[in-house]
């Protein structure tokens, strides 16, 4: 009759059971950042997005003391001889008046009862453009790039924010409801001061020109952005009102 040695086994089964508790904690301890990805995807856009504008600025710059070059240019800044997109609306358009280069050109093989009607913008080329009215229509230009440059900088904040104190806290639910705002609000000012600028610009071209009607048709009209701002704002304050009752979960664990 054999006999078994029971401390043995017991030793055994226990360090067993040991070895497989620790290998479940080092598989699950080892989690999956999904947020990373996108950083890495932000900050990289971010950084192109600088180099590409600070080599465009430097660009236009060179192009002013070189006497200009159309391909490198900021706005009209850099362009020897511009030729801007003006808004019909605001505009006294007429059978008279200077017509440029493209004065009396016709559409050809219009078929019978098909006829050209008047664009809703005109190419307007200057030969002599004053300083004040090639800033009146860069600005625009380059508030544009520098509220996109704000938007990745908040949007890599958030992320940031995120991956180090937690997705669902106070500061991330604050920082996503800023950057909707951000979004929303500062597309608003840029879209309105853009159609002022170039208004005021346009009516440095053309006489009889309406401010009110210039100023609206200058700016624009964009659903995306405006349904982006409205959600990004509505997922913050749902994050807020979510963060109080995670807390409150987490306290009675």
């Amino acid at each position: 009759m054999e006999i078994v040695d029971v401390s043995n086994i017991e030793t055994l089964s226990l360090s067993d059971n040991i070895d497989k508790r620790e290998g479940h904690m080092s598989t699950t301890g080892k989690t999956k950042d999904p947020l990373g990805p996108i950083d890495f995807i932000v900050t990289l856009a971010l950084r192109l997005f600088c180099v590409v504008l600070l080599f465009v600025a430097i660009a236009s710059v060179v192009s002013v003391f070189d006497g200009g070059h159309p391909s490198m240019t900021l706005g009209v800044w850099g362009d020897p001889h511009p030729c801007l997109q003006v808004p019909q609306n605001g505009l006294q358009v007429g059978t008279s008046g200077n017509a440029g280069p493209i004065g009396g050109t016709s559409v050809q093989g219009l078929k019978s009862g098909v006829y050209l009607g008047a664009p809703h913008t005109y190419t307007i080329c200057v030969d002599h453009l004053s300083g004040t009215d090639r800033t009146l229509f860069s600005v625009p230009v380059l508030i544009d790039l520098l509220w996109s440059l704000g938007f990745l900088w908040l949007t890599l904040r958030v992320i940031r924010q995120a991956r180090q104190r937690g997705l669902f806290t106070h500061d991330v639910a604050r920082a996503t409801t800023h950057l909707g705002w951000y979004i929303l609000g500062g597309w608003a000012i840029v879209n309105l001061t853009g159609g002022v600028l170039r208004a005021i610009a346009v009516s440095h071209l053309a006489t009889g020109y309406s401010l009110t009607s210039g100023v609206l048709a200058n700016m624009s009209w964009s659903w995306p952005i405006v349904i982006a701002g409205f959600g990004v704002i509505s997922i913050g304050r749902v994050m807020q009102r979510t963060v109080p009752m995670r807390e409150e979960i987490e306290a009675t664990i």
